[in-house]
């Protein structure tokens, strides 16, 4: 009687009825009000800005706030605060947070994940982050909080690629036409590309990018070294002068490669 009108509703989610090819049941078109077909979250939470399916979880990503809803399974919370997971009929369950008031703000192209590992920026707070079973993880913080408070401040352009051949998180930074690559097998940011890619992907092993419609391959065998897009580039390496001499330190990002072996004249 009251008429329909349109509402954009930018915290919830709302599902339609079952779809099973198996039975030939497609009950996509249908949108019961009278069953539980809606889930909302917290206004100050912020809008949706990406989902992600985790093996029986969905992630939601806000701009204020990462949390699990459980598929077909609720959270039972305790009184210690630890939580269970009960069976249930409802296709989201309740959403389990995680800690800190931390989203990926209005970024979600810098989204990127590679087995159970998710990576993201939190443009408000100036921090990078990998969400993992263990939670989250500010891995801006590896010696590179002050570069990325200060980058995040005034890039425009920011967009997320997992590199799998090089197992390496890329963060571009278009308007700084600047690419820094984070590696988990040091637990760092190992190293800094002059390339920005449009798009990237992962395929068999292999890192794909797009630049102007085109795609491209990196890695590849028998072509010219630090050449993107057709443009040529040179490789350098930064050292950073040992202020104390007598200390013995281990550089975990630095390979040498030769015919002669690691002596006091090769270093």
């Amino acid at each position: 009687e009251e008429g329909y009108k349109e509402e954009r509703v930018y915290n919830g989610l709302i599902w339609s009825g079952i779809i099973n090819p198996n039975s030939s049941v497609n009950n996509s078109n249908q949108f019961i009000q009278a069953e539980s077909i809606t889930k909302n979250f917290l206004p100050s939470y912020g809008k949706i800005q990406k989902l992600h399916a985790w093996d029986d979880s969905l992630v939601v990503f806000l701009e204020n706030k990462v949390l699990r809803t459980p598929a077909n399974k609720s959270a039972l919370f305790n009184a210690d605060g630890s939580t269970n997971l009960i069976s249930t009929n409802r296709v989201i369950g309740d959403p389990i947070e995680y800690n800190g008031d931390f989203g990926i703000s209005n970024d979600p192209q810098s989204f990127s994940a590679f087995g159970f590992r998710c990576y993201f920026v939190d443009r408000k707070n100036g921090k990078i982050f990998r969400l993992s079973k263990d939670g989250l993880t500010p891995i801006s913080d590896v010696n590179m909080s002050d570069f990325f408070s200060d980058r995040l401040e005034t890039t425009q352009t920011i967009f997320g690629s997992y590199d799998e051949g090089n197992n390496l998180y890329n963060l571009s930074f278009g308007t700084d036409n600047d690419t820094v690559c984070f590696s988990e097998a040091v637990n760092g940011w190992t190293t800094r590309k002059s390339f920005v890619p449009q798009y990237a992907i992962s395929l068999n092993s292999s890192y794909y990018t797009f630049s102007n419609g085109d795609m491209w391959i990196h890695g590849a065998s028998g072509v010219l070294r630090t050449n993107f897009y057709g443009i040529q580039s040179f490789s350098e390496v930064q050292l950073e002068i040992n202020d104390d001499p007598s200390t013995v330190k281990k550089f975990k990002t630095l390979v040498y490669e030769g015919t002669k072996g690691w002596t006091a004249d090769i270093k």
